[in-house]
This record gives C-alpha cells, sequence and structure tokens, in this order.
C-alpha cells in the first residue's frame, strides 16, 4: 500500500512534496491541475491510497475536488492544505470525511506524520 496523489499548482511545492514521499517508499502521481487529478482518479479510484492536496487552485478547490472524490472512494484519506487559515474548519473537514487538513506552511514531520496516520487508518 502505498500510492500517493498528490495535488498542487505550486511546481517547486509539488516537487519538494514528491520528494519527500518518495523518501518515504511510496509511489506519487503528482498533477497540478484538480481536474487532470480528479479524471485520473475516477478511471481508476481503488489505484490511489491518499491524496494530498492544496485547497486553493484554479478552476477547482481541493474541497471540491475531495468530496468528489471521497464520494467515489468512500474512506478515502484526503489530506488538504492551504496557506490560509479561514478557509476550512475542524467541523467541515469532519463532516466532509477529510483525513486532514494542514496550515501551510507545512513542517517534514507533521507532513509525514499525517500520512502515516491517514494510510494506518486506511
Amino acid at each position: 500500500m502505498g500510492k500517493i496523489l498528490i495535488v498542487e499548482d505550486d511546481e517547486s511545492l509539488r516537487h519538494v512534496q514528491t520528494q519527500l514521499i518518495e523518501r518515504m517508499g511510496l509511489e506519487v502521481v503528482a498533477v497540478a491541475d484538480p481536474l487532470t487529478a480528479l479524471d485520473q482518479f475516477t478511471a481508476d479510484p481503488d489505484s490511489i491510497d491518499l491524496v494530498l492536496s492544496d485547497m486553493t487552485m484554479p478552476k477547482m478547490t481541493g474541497r471540491e475536488m475531495g468530496e468528489k472524490m471521497i464520494d467515489l472512494k468512500p474512506g478515502l484519506p484526503f489530506i488538504l492544505c492551504s496557506g490560509y487559515s479561514d478557509v476550512i474548519s475542524r467541523a467541515d473537514i469532519e463532516s466532509s470525511g477529510f483525513f486532514a487538513f494542514l496550515q501551510k506552511p507545512i513542517s517534514i514531520k507533521v507532513l509525514r506524520e499525517n500520512i502515516r496516520q491517514a494510510l494506518e487508518k486506511a
């Protein structure tokens, strides 16, 4: 187990996240666009074990994309990240089925721990 879909429109951040997660021994699929990510996920939802997504992106928010993915695969570990603290509340996360909301900048330790916990829960 361990295929992670990263959805992040910031190329440098997407690259850093990919390297970090690959060093954890996990496979990564990284995309810049939420519509592309949703298409890839919809084609084979069972191939993805966890999604790590930015919240604020062009065309669709991470939350909107995540809700669609969780509808397709209930229980999917989904971690939302944002640099804006007022974007989503803890209650919203729990009621929408998301695993976690991480405030950017995210420390390596916090990111690793959340990924590990999410995969163990799955």
